[in-house]
C-alpha cells in the first residue's frame, strides 16, 4: 500500500487537531498551545529552574496532558512552580499526579530502589509525609546500602526534620560514592551552614558541577547564604 501524494500533511494536520482537543487544563489554568510544547527550546523550559514559574507550568502541564513526558518528573516540577506562585491548590493537583505515578510504580515494583527513591524525594521536596519518605529511603537503602541517590533523598528528609547531624552523615557517604553529583555537594553545604560549619568548598564544588544548582534547591525551599 502506498500513501497518496499530499496525504501526509493532511494526516499531520488531523493529528495536531486531535491532540489539541485532547488537552484538558488543570484547575485554574488554561491549556497552552501544542506548538509551544513541540518547540524544543520551549520544552527545555520545563527542566530549567531559572525559567519563570509561568513558563515551567505552561510547558510541564501540557506535556503531562499530552503524555509526551514522564508524569512524575513534570508533575513535581509543575507543582513546585505553583508553590513559588503561592497557588497551593494547583500545586497540590500536580503533586498528586506525581505521587499517583510513584505509588503505581511501587505497587508493581515494591522493591525498586529507583521508585522508592522517587517517592522519598517527592515527599522530601514538597515537605509532606516525611516519615513515610524516610521509610521509603530506608527500605531502598536496605536493598542498595550505598545508593547515593537514596542517601541524598534521605538527607533531604532529615534536613526537613532539623536532624542536621544525621543528614550530614548520610551526605558524607553520598559525596564519597558519587563525587560527580552536584546534589550531594550542595545539600551537604546547606546542612553544614545549619551546623555553623564552613560550607564554602561544598557549595563551590556543587556550582562547578552544575551552574544552576542554587536555583534548583531554591525551588525546593533549601536556601544557602
Amino acid at each position: 500500500w502506498r500513501m497518496e501524494t499530499g496525504m501526509l500533511p493532511k494526516i499531520k494536520s488531523l493529528l495536531m487537531a486531535v491532540a489539541l482537543l485532547s488537552i484538558a487544563a488543570a484547575p485554574g489554568t488554561a491549556a497552552p498551545h501544542l506548538l509551544s510544547v513541540l518547540d524544543v527550546s520551549n520544552r527545555e523550559k520545563c527542566d530549567d529552574p531559572d525559567a519563570s514559574p509561568d513558563d515551567i507550568i505552561s510547558v510541564c502541564a501540557t506535556m503531562i496532558k499530552m503524555r509526551v513526558a514522564p508524569d512524575f518528573d513534570h508533575g513535581l516540577k509543575a507543582g513546585l512552580a505553583y508553590m513559588r506562585m503561592n497557588q497551593v491548590d494547583n500545586a497540590r493537583y500536580y503533586f498528586a499526579i506525581a505521587l499517583k505515578v510513584a505509588n503505581k510504580r511501587l505497587d508493581e515494583f515494591p522493591d525498586s530502589p529507583e521508585d522508592l527513591n522517587n517517592r522519598c524525594w517527592l515527599e522530601a521536596a514538597v515537605n509532606f509525609d516525611l516519615e513515610n519518605g524516610l521509610v521509603d529511603c530506608e527500605k531502598g537503602l536496605k536493598i542498595e546500602p550505598e545508593n547515593s541517590d537514596l542517601l541524598v533523598s534521605k538527607a533531604l528528609v532529615l534536613y526537613r526534620q532539623d536532624k542536621y547531624r544525621d543528614a550530614l552523615a548520610a551526605l558524607d557517604v553520598a559525596v564519597r560514592k558519587a563525587p560527580r553529583d552536584p546534589n550531594g555537594w550542595f545539600l551537604r553545604g546547606a546542612v553544614k551552614q545549619k551546623l555553623d560549619i564552613s560550607a564554602e568548598a561544598d557549595l563551590k564544588a556543587a556550582v562547578e558541577l552544575q551552574r544552576n544548582i542554587k536555583s534548583i534547591f531554591r525551588n525546593y525551599g533549601v536556601p544557602v547564604n
